[in-house]
């Protein structure tokens, strides 16, 4: 390699030289040849690859001011040198920060610079004293490479842990004086041990003390609700697949659902409403890519689209997309918007037919699959956005675009977030977190721009951190002038608190009247010296006039009493409204209940106080609507949304289900009319504590306890005095089928036997039964000989459906049908792909191979009666009257007769046959017995002959038994018990407990026939559809004398 001789202790190589070797990335060594000597040095020339097309990056890109965090650079190729080191410089470019070595080997400041190997370097971020968005650099041989941005963010803040967050997650939120409104856009259903989760709602808290909020009430909602906005007295909700929801919230321990609007085909995922102008708007979206902003009018009852605003539509060019977030700001309208992934920002200024707006892409707003995770929230200059992972701050720049220059992670996959005063709310798995902000901005303005302040009306600017509050200082960076640029003289203060600064601007409007202009500049500092980020202007009316203020409305009832804001509107009602600066001349003031005039002769009484009048006859288009009532004196005017819900005259019409277990506990839906949250329900003389107003005509309702048997139910509304309202049927204290199919109605269908075979059920017809009326009274006593094989799906229980034979051009709905006397079948056996079933003197085997198409194989008969079956690996018992006797299916499906166990073994005619191991057991009513007979010989001998006896000592006659380990349970017919013996101790069997059956039926008999037990729970056939359940679960664990 060519070198120049500098002096005896330096040569000099040119790197273009070096440029023309093939070298490779890594160490290469030196090696110098003088003569007959050599020296070398290994290692001492690293060479990397080029740097134009390498890539970074950094394994973290945000972390606390206080730093400490490991750094690792990550490159896609060998461009890391060994001597590189980091520099980080701030946005603003007022700090940069890099290692600093002092003479004695101490540093003034130390990165840690680690070169790992020429792909991978580690530094240590250092310490800042505020959160700014740095720029890293490499310092690779002199020369500065950007290699990432660090994000420095603010330690956690104060929070607001909320009861049942997690497993409930926040999907809106807003704030309102001391309390919290939050939507519930998942979480879990109530359980016996906690009755106040839910998986989508309503809730809200009072949060005078951040440390404990207190839940003041909750709505359960059918879908998530992601959206949340507030206007006086109403909540508007976005919920989904539900649409915009309609709450009125006068009363915070009270919510009331007044309505629903849908948005079909779509999901409403947010709402914000203008205040200046009353308009809402929702944003909407499809899963399959696109999505609407709707408009609506708050000041109209019926909600009805605002003149100049009609729906914009995301479907093409710029935008084409999924709208998911709304907010209003000084006139315009910020859309949040997924298109691909990735999160976009559109600005409207202009509506209806001028549509005009700017749309931009967010850097760094990347969103996964769950859209309800985006959030949006705008200030004066600046936009925060969430995106379920991080936490973006958008700072505006000359050209009006959003540029990212802050972000931090969240501390759990959510992110909604909310205004709080000035500052931001954000949430969290537990609840909401208070997030400071980087740069000092105006988040709110109050009054909006645009309005008129009346005398003693202040001007209130919220800002998002705490602020300078000297007099001067405030007095220089605000300026107000009239319209003729005067300046105008204004009373100011200043305040800070927990949730950021705010100035409060007062007038003396003797003095200053008409037009003003106020500009709030960028000389505000906040308590750090950070300047105000940008300044903002907006224009107000002074007018020398008091406006009339509006606090609440009341229903006057029997002349003296003040009910809630719940009206009839049919004309006979009378109206309360207190407030402030009415006057006293009834003919100065202007009064209005929706859109309805009332006329001066319908005031009643007026006050500077209080106005009495006669509350007019609506005529709505909606059963309940929630009414604004408006009042202006002279120029001035107010008006509260939601002062007043006209509801119809409370009506209940049907119940779901009407029938349910005497404990209570369940919840049914009542529907009608005219309910509010002070409905009352009573099953009897019981109330129902838990009510829940779904709607104005779906109330919720968590059954009283009550005995057994027919309940009326009825409704109170103690705001009206006498409004009762009684359900035309009443509730029966019973359980409840999941479902039912109706079979043949050709004939008489009495079900006698069933059998389950994977999702099909065997169904036989035959016997006798009573008919009943619904007070038990018996009608007739009916039978049929008619003998059927039906099929029925249960594949889905809810719905079960019977699967019908063709035959002949035929559609039948059983596969079997014959006349078999007395009483048709009786019962029926599967084993494998054979179905067994006896009826008279008859035994019929069925191929049940192809499980929906059961086909007749054989029919056995010998002229006696049968009376019990049992089927175990093909071999056959049958109770006949003059035994058992034993079949087995032969190999070419012919049924061979193998054994009689003679009535006289048995010890007379059976009724029941059951196996259980290697025992047959038979039920011989006659003798109040149950005899046991073993199988494995062949020979069929006598085990054991156990006498059924209750705990009196008489003897009783079994209708069923069933057998586990050495407890041996019998259903005792009419004396409607299920006894319980003891068989493990030898010959005797031992009544050791018994359960009795339940009356379900006004007047109705009752009997404990066919037992089945499934796991710990005993089912027992009482009768006349009465199926009763039992936990025998302390049978099982051998503690018999427990209940």
């Amino acid at each position: 390699v060519p070198s120049s001789w500098i002096d005896e202790n330096t040569l000099s190589i040119s790197t273009s030289g070096l440029d023309l070797l093939p070298l490779t990335t890594g160490q290469h060594h030196i090696r110098i040849k003088q003569g007959d000597f050599t020296a070398q040095y290994l290692g001492a020339i690293i060479s990397g690859d080029t740097l134009d097309e390498a890539q970074f990056v950094l394994n973290k890109t945000s972390g606390p001011i206080r730093g400490g965090a490991t750094i690792t650079v990550t490159a896609n190729s060998d461009v890391i040198l060994p001597g590189t080191k980091v520099m980080l410089r701030s946005r603003s470019g007022q700090n940069e920060i890099t290692t600093i070595p002092l003479e004695d080997g101490s540093f003034a400041m130390n990165l840690r610079d680690d070169v790992e190997n020429l792909s991978h370097f580690k530094f240590v971020a250092p310490a800042v004293l505020e959160p700014e968005l740095y720029t890293v650099y490499l310092l690779i041989n002199g020369q500065e490479v950007e290699v990432g941005q660090y994000s420095y963010t603010f330690d956690r803040g104060l929070d607001i842990q909320l009861p049942n967050y997690p497993p409930m997650v926040v999907g809106a939120a807003e704030v309102r004086d001391d309390n919290l409104f939050i939507g519930v856009k998942n979480g879990q259903n109530p359980n016996p041990n906690n009755r106040f989760l839910m998986k989508y709602g309503f809730e809200i808290y009072d949060i005078n003390i951040w440390e404990n909020p207190v839940r003041l009430s909750q709505i359960k909602m059918d879908n998530p609700v992601t959206g949340l906005a507030l206007v006086d007295h109403i909540a508007y909700l976005a919920e989904g697949k539900s649409g915009l929801a309609v709450v009125d919230v006068f009363d915070k321990t009270h919510p009331y659902m007044i309505e629903e609007k849908p948005v079909s085909g779509y999901i409403a995922n947010d709402i914000d409403v203008d205040g200046s102008h009353n308009i809402l708007a929702l944003a909407a979206y499809s899963e399959l890519g696109d999505g609407f902003v709707r408009f609506f009018n708050v000041q109209d009852s019926e909600l009805s689209q605002p003149q100049g605003y009609s729906t914009i539509v995301f479907n093409q060019g710029d935008l084409q997309g999924q709208p998911l977030d709304v907010e209003w700001w000084q006139n315009e309208l910020y859309v949040l918007f997924n298109k691909n992934g990735t999160l976009y920002l559109a600005i409207f200024d202009q509506f209806g037919s001028q549509l005009h707006y700017r749309v931009q892409a967010v850097e760094r707003g990347s969103i996964g699959t769950n859209l309800s995770q985006a959030s949006l929230l705008v200030q004066n200059g600046q936009v925060t956005i969430s995106n379920g992972t991080e936490y973006l701050l958008l700072q505006e720049n000359d050209q009006g675009l959003f540029e990212t220059i802050f972000w931090q992670q969240l501390d759990s996959s959510n992110g909604e977030l909310l205004a709080n005063g000035g500052g931001i709310f954000i949430s969290n798995a537990d609840g909401v977190i208070d997030t400071p902000s980087p740069n000092l901005v105006v988040s709110s303005i109050i009054p909006a721009s645009g309005m008129v302040l009346a005398n003693d009306e202040k001007v209130t600017i919220l800002l998002n951190k705490l602020i300078n509050t000297n007099q001067d200082h405030l007095r220089s960076a605000i300026s107000i002038v009239d319209s003729k640029n005067k300046t105008v003289k204004y009373n100011v203060e200043g305040i800070n608190t927990i949730s950021g600064g705010s100035i409060e601007i007062s007038f003396d409007h003797t003095k200053v009247s008409g037009a003003i202009q106020m500009t709030i500049g960028t000389e505000l500092t906040s308590i750090n010296g950070r300047p105000l980020v940008k300044s903002m202007t907006v224009n107000y009316q002074l007018l020398d006039e008091t406006r009339p203020l509006i606090d609440k409305v009341y229903r006057l009832q029997n002349n003296s009493e003040l009910q809630s804001h719940y009206f009839h509107g049919d004309g006979t009602e009378v109206a309360v409204l207190n407030g402030h600066h009415f006057g006293q001349d009834k003919q100065q003031i202007i009064l209005n209940v929706g859109s309805e005039n009332i006329s001066e002769t319908d005031i009643i009484s007026i006050s500077d106080e209080e106005i009495r009048f006669k509350f007019p006859h609506m005529y709505l288009t909606s059963e309940t609507s929630s009414l604004a009532v408006s009042v202006q004196l002279k120029n001035s005017s107010s008006r509260l949304n939601g002062a007043v819900i006209v509801v119809p005259k409370t009506g209940l019409e049907d119940l779901n289900p009407k029938t349910g277990p005497p404990q209570g506990g369940n919840q049914i839906d009542i529907y009608g009319y005219g309910f509010t949250p002070n409905s009352q329900i009573f099953f009897g003389n019981n109330i129902a504590n838990d009510i829940k107003v779904v709607a104005s005509h779906h109330l919720r309702v968590l059954v009283p306890s009550g005995d057994f048997g027919f309940s009326a139910v009825s409704v109170i509304n103690p705001q009206f005095p006498n409004e009762t309202s009684v359900s035309p049927e009443d509730y029966f204290y019973a359980g409840q089928e999941t479902g039912s199919v109706v079979l043949s109605n050709d004939n008489p269908s009495p079900v006698s036997a069933i059998a389950k075979q994977e999702q099909l059920l065997y169904v036989l017809t035959g016997g006798s039964y009573q008919a009943y009326n619904i007070n038990g009274e018996i009608l007739n006593n009916l039978s049929t000989s008619t003998a059927q094989l039906v099929v029925v799906d249960v594949s889905d229980p809810v719905h079960p459906q019977t699967i019908n034979k063709e035959f002949a051009d035929q559609t039948l709905p059983y596969f079997y049908k014959d006349i078999i006397p007395p009483t048709g079948f009786t019962d029926l056996q599967i084993d494998g792909n054979d179905l067994y079933a006896i009826g008279g003197d008859k035994l019929l085997h069925f191929d049940i191979s192809l499980r929906t198409d059961p086909f007749l194989l054989n029919e056995f008969s010998n002229t006696e009666k049968n009376s019990a079956l049992t089927v175990s690996d093909k071999v056959i018992y049958l109770g006949q009257d003059s035994g058992i006797r034993v079949f087995h299916k032969e190999p070419d499906a012919k049924i061979r007769e193998m054994a009689l166990i003679s009535r006289e073994t048995v010890g007379g005619k059976v009724s029941r046959l059951v196996i259980d191991k290697d025992i047959l057991w038979a039920m011989v009513p006659a003798r109040r017995e149950v005899v046991a007979i073993e199988l494995n010989s062949g020979h069929y001998n006598i085990l054991h002959r156990y006498v059924l006896k209750d705990r009196t000592g008489f003897r009783i006659a079994g209708d069923d038994l069933t057998v586990r380990n050495n407890l041996l349970f019998v259903s005792s017919g009419d004396k409607a018990t299920v006894e319980l013996f003891d068989i493990g101790s030898g010959e005797e069997a031992t009544n050791i407990a018994n359960l009795k059956l339940s009356y379900l039926l006004r007047n109705g008999n009752i009997s404990a026939g066919k037992m089945m037990l499934h796991g710990q729970t005993l089912y027992v056939a009482a009768g006349h559809g009465d199926l009763q359940l039992f936990d025998i679960s302390a049978w099982l664990n051998n503690q018999f004398r427990a209940k």
